[in-house]
């Protein structure tokens, strides 16, 4: 588990790192994803839509890497 000034990080405290976020059109919808936090990815019509379905995605990925005591990556910038 990730530590940060000694102690165990919490949600909320992920959800305030910033995760780089990559988009990609497919030719039919925007796909984002946070590449530093495998298989966090999500998809929208607009660029909006994907990045803000993203944020949704992550905050699940990230509850349930907690629930199950599962290693989550920091941020690159962080490191």
């Amino acid at each position: 588990m990730n530590r940060e000034r000694g102690s165990v990080l919490d949600l909320e405290q992920y959800l305030e790192k910033h995760y780089r976020i990559d988009l990609q059109w497919d030719g039919e919808d925007w796909i984002a994803k946070n590449p530093e936090l495998h298989g966090c990815i999500a998809d929208g019509k607009t660029v909006q839509e994907a990045v803000e379905s993203l944020a949704i995605s992550r905050k699940l990925w990230l509850e349930s890497r907690l629930a199950t005591n599962l290693e989550i990556p920091l941020p690159a910038s962080a490191q």
